[in-house]
């Protein structure tokens, strides 16, 4: 069976450093989880520009995010 590929936006990533939101942050957690069982995440160049608008900390934390570990 061939994998699904998910394209995620900007706003999903972000709300995985939402502080003042945690149950908002906690449900983005549970949807991360769930979507590495069905499929694997695609990250497009649009993420990677909005991202490089970030504030400089928001936008380190947003890159570890979206930037695959070897």
């Amino acid at each position: 069976m061939r994998q699904l590929q998910y394209d995620i936006e900007t706003s999903v990533w972000n709300f995985l450093l939402e502080e003042g939101r945690p149950a908002e942050r906690a449900m983005t957690e549970r949807f991360f989880q769930q979507l590495a069982m069905l499929g694997r995440v695609a990250i497009s160049e649009l993420v990677f520009e909005e991202v490089a608008r970030a504030t400089p900390v928001r936008r380190d934390a947003l890159i570890k995010l979206i930037t695959p570990s070897s």
